[in-house]
């Protein structure tokens, strides 16, 4: 399982999937994606495989609707039942004084790493990881982002022990993930939702209905999954439609899609290896 891959492959690979499953009962599929990609359908299969020790068939068929109803259902289910198994992850809101005048009392350690979803950036206060995002190998757009959610803060280009802590979780679910610290910035309710969305386990997923738990909140409840400021950690990923569609992501919806299976395909192996 690699620790990392290349930007422009990651790209093809979750290019390929959101393809493969939008069009998987087209009988001229592999001349299409071909045609999309510019790569030969065996060269594409065989990046699917050697990024994810799986095939596209199998990825792809984690995000069956009639498969995401039931994975909803499945982690409703055992969350009510306490047989999640979840990572280490604190949450602590950020202060008004942490906060005032532009967050210029912050000091904020920042780094670039390449991972096996693509390329990301970390920030991290004295306390904890207050941003990741995915640059995409756009690293000037995505510096720029996070000086605009705290355009006084001091910035630092280094890594830190909170920044290698998160990356521990991009993995294969073999390795223990040590305790995650996040220090955000959010309202009240922002940070009530991240935290719930902390208690969607690996391989599992959740409808927003279900998270909002009256259909009065739903559209504040999205709005607040989508302000989530510490991707993949806080994983905004594992909420969908109840439709059991896979649905939109501010990240784009290859990238969900590839999120989605992996984390499912990898579930499911680590359960049989258990059994």
């Amino acid at each position: 399982m690699p620790a990392s891959i290349n930007q422009s492959d990651f790209d093809i690979i979750a290019k390929a999937l959101l393809f493969f499953s939008e069009h998987k009962n087209n009988l001229f599929m592999h001349e299409m994606i071909e045609k999309e990609l510019g790569e030969s359908y065996e060269k594409i299969r065989g990046k699917i495989i050697q990024w994810s020790g799986f095939t596209p068939e199998k990825l792809i068929s984690y995000l069956d609707p009639e498969r995401i109803k039931k994975a909803i259902d499945k982690t409703i289910h055992d969350i009510k039942s306490n047989r999640v198994v979840l990572p280490d992850v604190q949450i602590e809101s950020m202060t008004t004084s942490e906060l005032a005048d532009g967050s210029k009392a912050l000091c904020l350690n920042y780094h670039f790493y390449d991972t096996i979803f693509g390329r990301i950036i970390i920030a991290s206060t004295t306390k904890g990881i207050c941003f990741l995002a995915f640059s995409d190998g756009k690293d000037e757009e995505a510096l720029y982002k996070l000086q605009q959610r705290f355009p006084l803060a001091v910035y630092q280009p280094m890594d830190d022990r909170f920044q290698s802590n998160a990356l521990s979780s991009f993995n294969n679910g073999t390795e223990p993930i040590p305790v995650i610290n996040l220090h955000v910035k959010g309202t009240p309710f922002q940070v009530e939702t991240w935290k719930q969305l902390l208690q969607i386990p690996s391989g599992g997923l959740m409808s927003y209905g279900a998270l909002a738990d009256d259909p009065r909140y739903s559209h504040p409840l999205g709005a607040a999954v989508g302000a989530n400021p510490v991707a993949y950690i806080i994983p905004c990923h594992r909420a969908v439609p109840a439709t059991g569609k896979f649905g939109e992501y501010h990240w784009g919806s290859g990238r969900k899609a590839a999120l989605i299976s992996w984390e499912a395909a990898q579930r499911e192996k680590i359960s049989h290896s258990r059994n």
